[in-house]
């Protein structure tokens, strides 16, 4: 997932999955995905 917004709006701790609801679609991110990737400041918000 590259990009996407969304409401966290369950988790699946078995799986070590969140959900997130998008505007078109339901995504599963790994808990590993959320530990791999970077933090970076949204645009024009300290």
């Amino acid at each position: 997932m590259h990009d996407k917004t969304g409401l966290v709006f369950g988790m699946d701790p078995l799986k070590k999955e969140l959900l997130l609801d998008t505007d078109i679609s339901v995504k599963r991110i790994s808990f590993n995905d959320i530990q791999d990737a970077k933090m970076e400041d949204a645009e024009g918000l300290t």
